[in-house]
């Protein structure tokens, strides 16, 4: 079992995950890319968002869908979306610790209306020991 202790305000998100072993996740940065329906083109504006990571920086990318499509092509989306923001950051020096494409899976957004919030790349930095696997 583990614990979770989650502290923030409007401008930081910050995430203490502790597992039973005394290994601690420590998560600093958090920023959200959002993509038009059925496109994986990261909008300037929204790569702007990715400054706040700077080189030498471990983030872990997922990528996201809304259910609009096929689970098969809402998977191979999410990934062209995640593997597309990871480029950017490399590009900057960031270090992609972990990758992955959820589909819309993960999209908790009631109503077709809120669908737009589903289409997204979600990047975290973390912090902490090396050897201890990724969640």
């Amino acid at each position: 079992m583990s614990v979770l202790i989650y502290q923030g305000d409007a401008d930081t998100d910050f995430v203490k995950v502790k597992f039973p072993e005394h290994k601690i996740y420590v998560y600093t940065k958090k920023t959200t890319i959002y993509f038009d329906f059925d496109s994986y083109e990261v909008k300037k504006e929204e790569a702007e968002k990715l400054k706040i990571f700077g080189k030498g920086d471990k983030v872990i990318v997922s990528g996201f869908a809304s259910p609009e499509g096929s689970r098969s092509y809402n998977l191979s989306l999410s990934e062209k979306r995640a593997l597309n923001v990871a480029d950017i950051l490399r590009m900057r020096g960031v270090i992609v610790r972990q990758l992955s494409a959820e589909g819309e899976d993960h999209c908790w957004v009631p109503g077709e209306r809120f669908f737009k919030e589903c289409r997204k790349v979600e990047v975290e930095e973390f912090h902490g020991e090396e050897s201890f696997g990724l969640p």
